[in-house]
């Protein structure tokens, strides 16, 4: 586990362990619109993605992640093709760490 590089928290309220992770998924918004994002960025509490959709902050996005884990996530901030999400209920513990291992194995 090792291998997968770390970031601290900073200002900004994302003060869980942050993991640099690089991975294409699908999210959904309430009227079933798909936004692909490439996943950047990955903390128990939330992702940072690029995505070439506008995304209002606010709006509740529908996920699914390897293994269909499904989840949800508001959108917090977005800008230059950046996005910023916070998940409903945090990924936490063994299973965060069975999210990482299935992403580094399959990346």
């Amino acid at each position: 586990m090792s291998s997968l590089p770390k970031q601290s928290g900073n200002a900004d309220d994302r003060s869980d362990e942050r993991r640099k992770v690089r991975f294409s998924m699908i999210a959904r918004t309430a009227d079933r619109t798909e936004i692909p994002l490439l996943v950047t960025d990955l903390s128990e509490s939330g992702f940072q993605a690029r995505s070439a959709v506008e995304v209002a902050p606010g709006t509740t996005l529908s996920l699914t992640f390897p293994l269909a884990r499904a989840s949800r996530a508001e959108v917090r901030w977005m800008r230059d093709g950046e996005i910023g999400c916070r998940f409903e209920r945090p990924i936490e513990g063994d299973d965060f760490t069975e999210l990482l291992v299935t992403l580094w194995r399959h990346g």
